[in-house]
């Protein structure tokens, strides 16, 4: 069983400098903040989480443009959206974004991931 201290210490802080957290304000009052992933080719978003009265501003939308913005000012070639649940409504404008790729599966270590074009007949291999 790990502890809390040897969590946080290893998988929060770690020894790794990529983890970004974007806040987003409205007037002065922090409405929302993303996590994101900077790494030398790409941004990932990992979790986003707003305050219930932004809701109807469209606030996983609005995240996602800064985080492509802050990505081509980077000067990265990809941006990836992060997880998307098929059917879960809280994810759904994720899938609007084109083009895009579905990774059907997490590879293991030696094999190379397996992306599908949702507008193409077959996965691809890349």
């Amino acid at each position: 069983v790990t502890g809390n201290l040897s969590y946080y210490e290893n998988f929060v802080i770690g020894e790794w400098d990529f983890a970004r957290e974007l806040q987003y304000y409205d007037h002065g009052r922090l409405v929302g903040i993303a996590l994101a992933d900077v790494t030398p080719n790409a941004l990932t978003s990992i979790y986003f989480y707003h305050h219930p009265t932004w809701r109807s501003k469209s606030p996983g939308v609005f995240s996602i443009l800064q985080q492509v913005a802050l990505a081509k000012q980077l000067g990265l070639t990809h941006q990836y959206l992060g997880y998307w649940v098929a059917g879960s409504r809280s994810m759904d404008y994720k899938a609007q974004y084109r083009p895009h790729e579905i990774l059907m599966r997490y590879p293991e270590d030696h094999e190379s991931p397996i992306w599908l074009d949702p507008e193409a007949e077959a996965p691809c291999r890349k």
